[in-house]
Order: C-alpha cells, then sequence, then structure tokens
C-alpha cells in the first residue's frame, strides 16, 4: 500500500485482506493522502483505514448463497423464470433459456412481452396477469414458444412479480414410457 501511496499519492476505496499484530485475519478499506516533502520523500500519511471484516464476510457469504441457489436452480431440467411487477426477467434458469433458444443473460433485464410479442392474448398472459394481480396461482398447459413442445405450467405469485415453471410435458412422457 505504501508503495502504491508514493507512487499515485493518493488511494482511494483500497480493499485487501491483511493481518493484524495478533495474526488475525481482517479486511481493511483505505481513502489516504500522501505528504510528500519537496523532494518528494513520503513524509506523512492523511486518512483513514478501517476494519471492514464483518461487512466482506457478509457480502462473501450472501455470494456464495446465491450461487448455490443459481446452481440449484439450473440443475432442473425444467424451465424456472422469474419476472418482476413490470415483466422484466429477473432469473431465468439454463433450461428455460435453452426453450427460448437464448442464453439467460441475454433475457435477464429485457421485458417479457417486447422479448416475445407472440405470448400476447395467450394462455401464457392471461395466466400471468392474473398471478400477478390477484396473487392466484395458475396452472395451465400450453405450447411452447417452438410450437414443438408441449408444457405444463405452473405460475406462482411473488411480492414482486412471479415466478413460472415450465415442464416439457413430452420429454416427461418420453421418460415415463421408459421406466
Amino acid at each position: 500500500m505504501v508503495t502504491r501511496l508514493k507512487s499515485e499519492g493518493k488511494i482511494k476505496g483500497y480493499q485487501s485482506w491483511q493481518r493484524r499484530s495478533d495474526g488475525l485475519r481482517i479486511h481493511i478499506v483505505a481513502n489516504v493522502v500522501g505528504i510528500f516533502s519537496d523532494v518528494g520523500e513520503l513524509v506523512q500519511v492523511k486518512g483513514y483505514v478501517f476494519d471492514d471484516t464483518e461487512r466482506k464476510k457478509t457480502e462473501e457469504e450472501l455470494n456464495r448463497s446465491k450461487q448455490q441457489v443459481m446452481n440449484i436452480l439450473n440443475s432442473f431440467k425444467d424451465g424456472f423464470i422469474a419476472l418482476n411487477y413490470y415483466w422484466k426477467f429477473i432469473y431465468v434458469n439454463q433450461s428455460a433459456a435453452q426453450y427460448f433458444g437464448l442464453e439467460p443473460d441475454d433475457l435477464i433485464g429485457q421485458n417479457l412481452w417486447e422479448q416475445f410479442p407472440e405470448l400476447t392474448g395467450t394462455t401464457y398472459e392471461t395466466a400471468f396477469r392474473r398471478t400477478r394481480d390477484e396473487k392466484e396461482i395458475q396452472y395451465f398447459e400450453a405450447p411452447s414458444i417452438r410450437k414443438d413442445q408441449l408444457f405444463d405450467v405452473s405460475v406462482y405469485p411473488l411480492d414482486e412479480g412471479i415466478s413460472v415453471c415450465l415442464r416439457d410435458v413430452n420429454l416427461h412422457k418420453k421418460s415415463e414410457k421408459k421406466d
């Protein structure tokens, strides 16, 4: 940090894991400015360095939990999406993205009705709106956008939107025949 301070003159938002004198590992955040002599020698440091360990550990745990939930949802062979109140995708698992012929990141933040206008006026729209507006769970069967699949669809209300499970009926009928 001192080497960087000497070369840059100031450090804003510097973060790193350090060891205290007692050996305890802590996460620090520093905002410091170097005071230099006429010959460019660092003579004083002004600013602050604080122990940010608890916040950093909480952030890391939250990220681990988020990744674990995403891994679980992506392990489903059924499609799963979550839409906010304004019909924007907030989550798309890998199976749902494959149904749409896209990558999950291509859908996040996009409006459902703008992305898939062919769904307007269908059973999907009626059920999605009823679930969002009336907080009423909906179950129905409908063709996929690609028309070569038939889905069992379950729509659940969320505090700020809906979640949707898409189950490929043909895929599950094929697996039942094998058993």
